[in-house]
């Protein structure tokens, strides 16, 4: 999930205007202190330097953005010039970026990455670690409401997009709520309440709200699989925060909609239920729950950009995989 916070945070500060970092300062090398396990040797027969990778034509398969784009990154994401871990590990901050994106685009085990990057195990992991420590520390506030850019007048906006697209059948909806599950290992404790009984698996859930630009939001703290999607959203805090923030220049009440999980109410609609409904109630429903898609397509796209492998429960609570969820959206 690292491409939606960072495109989310160029898009709520608009800072890819803003100077690029000069590449030719950047260095490859890894400096450890003494005692720490050293990098691999430099002597590899095939394998590409960080800055001949980010060139390559393959660029964006490999790290799901263009090399102009990570060098954008290191400025939005206000990374400092070098990582230097509490291991005393010392990296170049763009050969810090590149080793976090690899692991979370595609499944890597770190023999194959120690190989490709010139680096012991232990030290990319220690760095990738750094990187979505600095990355969810720094960034999540914007996941969960950015209060400089979710104006009265930008949510009004918002609105507008929802209303003109189903027909002005809704004028009070500016985004889309649902939730998405991750899928665990079935762990050997708390194997009831980590199991979902719709999906059929173990996981954790999440819950997000993602607006009609495409830009999520809000993405909350992580739940048991067995938790319904109307708690997670009472227990998330995000009504308080609707209740408070949720309304247009009028100062009337604009809301989210939801699926049929949801219960209706000042700042949260869904689709009109019941058996023999009016046309006018058949063609609402139509028109909003085709909106609603939305939500679960861009979940999809985090899903397809980034792989997310599904850790055991010991390693979820041991080793900070909501760090890594909310750090890939």
């Amino acid at each position: 999930m690292a491409a939606f916070l960072l495109v989310t945070i160029a898009h709520h500060r608009q800072l890819y205007t803003r100077g690029l970092i000069d590449f030719e300062d950047e260095e490859d090398e890894v400096e450890v202190a003494e005692g720490v396990e050293q990098p691999l040797g430099q002597a590899d027969s095939g394998r590409y330097s960080t800055r001949e990778r980010i060139l390559a034509a393959d660029c964006k398969a490999e790290f799901r953005f263009s090399g102009q784009h990570l060098k954008q990154l290191l400025s939005v994401l206000q990374m400092p010039r070098r990582i230097k871990t509490k291991h005393r590990d010392n990296v170049c901050s763009l050969k810090a970026l590149c080793l976090c994106l690899y692991c979370l685009s595609y499944p890597a085990r770190l023999d194959r990455m120690a190989e490709e990057f010139k680096m012991s195990k232990s030290a990319i992991s220690r760095v990738i670690t750094d990187v979505l420590r600095r990355v969810t520390m720094s960034w999540d506030r914007l996941l969960h409401w950015d209060h400089h850019r979710l104006t009265s007048s930008k949510l009004e906006q918002l609105a507008e997009i929802c209303a003109v697209e189903n027909g002005y059948l809704c004028t009070r909806v500016f985004g889309f709520i649902d939730g998405t599950t991750h899928r665990i290992c079935r762990p050997s404790r708390f194997q009831r309440s980590m199991y979902n009984g719709h999906k059929h698996e173990h996981c954790v859930k999440y819950q997000g709200v993602v607006t009609p630009d495409g830009i999520i939001i809000h993405i909350g703290d992580s739940f048991e699989g067995n938790t319904h999607d109307h708690e997670i959203y009472r227990r998330s805090g995000l009504e308080d925060v609707l209740r408070v923030n949720a309304k247009d220049t009028h100062g009337e009440n604009l809301a989210l909609f939801g699926d049929a999980a949801y219960q209706t109410s000042g700042h949260m609609l869904k689709a009109i239920g019941g058996v023999d409904l009016a046309a006018a109630d058949v063609q609402f429903n139509k028109a909003m729950n085709a909106q609603r898609t939305s939500a679960e397509h861009a979940f999809g796209k985090m899903t397809d950009s980034f792989n997310t492998d599904p850790p055991t429960l010991e390693q979820y609570f041991n080793n900070n995989i909501h760090q890594v969820y909310i750090a890939a959206e």
